[in-house]
């Protein structure tokens, strides 16, 4: 979506009257961005979707996996049937989740182009344009700079999950169906998975952090330019940037927890496994892991929550303009009671 500050500075500086081709040209320019805002709630739904399921699935695996060690109960193949369908459901959210990524790079590279058209209606205008004005319009070029390494961060983890699921799901396959030295593709397998979930998980720590800056920054700069026109913020906006602020945080604090779970399974590779501190250690692993898939459910179902509620925010001003009108009602005429 287009800054508020980029289209409250073009505001000022448009000079030009409305023709008819123009008012063409906006309603056309509407529809377009209807159907664009549409497609983002589509998608964002059916990823939360993927993302609870994923979620409920891994988590109730880990539980498996802590109850087989903790008090030796036997579940069969039932914990990597499990898994495997935690990461398939994964799997699945991670190609809507290209998708997204694509789309919110196109709105990127517009805010680059509206940031240097303001650029360059500033320089024709020098002076006339107040202090204040200028720091807010520089501080939305290092926004945009900021929107731009957090996509270049998020195709970088799109291609460590993609790679990490294919692995989980050769190994998790080839256990559950119980081929050919399947005991010895896990172990072997082992090792790497481990490397690959580390630079995944560090990759995402690391997007999640450029990601609350952003919001931050995004949120101050809605602020002050609403401040500075004089306007105010709707409950509604307010209501859905506090939810948003809450999924950054779930997904800051569960990519926190997934990078410690897989740093302690290295140190697990790396040391000797029978040592006094592993069971303790393992046991720490499992409870971040559990803890990461507990943030990974509550950020899914924040996302499908306010994918809801946009659907609806965008579609009840058109059905308030064709509801027909109320009925004119009618002042009941009271009657003195008769008294007796």
């Amino acid at each position: 979506m287009q800054s508020i500050l980029a289209i409250f500075f073009l505001g000022l500086i448009a000079l030009a009257s409305a023709t008819a081709t123009d008012v063409v040209l906006a309603r056309v320019v509407q529809e377009q961005a209807m159907g664009k805002a549409y497609t983002d709630i589509m998608m964002k739904m059916t990823h939360g979707t993927h993302g609870m399921q994923a979620a409920n699935l891994l988590g109730y695996g880990m539980i498996l996996a802590m109850q087989g060690e903790e008090k030796n109960i036997d579940n069969g193949d039932l914990l990597e049937k499990t898994l495997l369908k935690g990461v398939l459901a994964a799997w699945n959210e991670n190609k809507v989740a290209r998708y997204m990524t694509v789309l919110g790079s196109e709105d990127v590279q517009k805010d680059y182009y509206y940031d240097r058209l303001v650029q360059l209606q500033m320089q024709s205008l020098g002076a006339q344009i107040p202090p204040q004005l200028y720091s807010l319009v520089y501080m939305k070029f290092y926004l945009t700079y900021l929107k731009t390494m957090k996509f270049a961060l998020h195709y970088q983890l799109l291609a460590h999950f993609d790679t990490l699921y294919e692995d989980e799901i050769d190994v998790l396959t080839a256990v559950v169906s119980k081929g050919e030295y399947y005991d010895l593709v896990s172990k072997a397998e082992e090792s790497p998975r481990v490397k690959n979930k580390l630079w995944t998980f560090s990759t995402f720590s690391t997007l999640a952090q450029t990601d609350l800056t952003t919001f931050y920054l995004q949120f101050y700069l809605d602020y002050m330019t609403m401040a500075l026109s004089g306007q105010q913020q709707g409950f509604s906006d307010m209501w859905s940037r506090m939810f948003s602020l809450y999924q950054k945080m779930y997904a800051y604090s569960g990519s926190q927890s997934g990078l410690r779970a897989f740093v302690i399974e290295k140190q697990l590779i790396t040391q000797n496994p029978d040592s006094k501190h592993a069971a303790a250690q393992r046991k720490l692993a499992r409870m971040s892991f559990l803890n990461f898939t507990h943030c990974y459910r509550i950020g899914s179902q924040i996302d499908y929550v306010l994918a809801i509620y946009q659907m609806y925010a965008m579609y009840v001003p058109y059905m308030m303009q064709q509801a027909p009108p109320a009925p004119a009602t009618t002042t009941p005429t009271t009657t003195t009671p008769l008294v007796a």
